[in-house]
């Protein structure tokens, strides 16, 4: 019988302010894609919904700043598409 000795794999220990900065551009670089993937159809969508362009982009920018702080709870895998309208549809309304 062979026995194993368990060893410990020492990782370094990364500052927590590095960390965070690090997570930050990884959210802030996600954020952006969905910005440029989704900022025109849904200000068209917004801007037709209200008829007023500094209202739709009033709206606009509440549905991104939604998306940035629901993006830690999102469902990993779920599309945001039809999320990201119903937020659109219920800040216009």
């Amino acid at each position: 019988m062979q026995i194993r000795e368990r060893t410990k794999i020492r990782t370094p220990e990364i500052a927590d302010g590095v960390l965070a900065q690090q997570a930050w551009k990884v959210i802030n670089w996600h954020l952006k894609v969905f910005v440029k993937r989704y900022s025109g159809s849904l200000f068209n969508f917004i801007c037709r919904f209200l008829g007023d362009y500094d209202q739709a982009s009033d709206i606009l920018q509440q549905v991104f700043l939604q998306l940035y702080i629901s993006l830690p709870k999102s469902a990993h895998g779920e599309p945001l598409k039809a999320w990201l309208f119903q937020v659109a549809r219920t800040g216009a309304g």
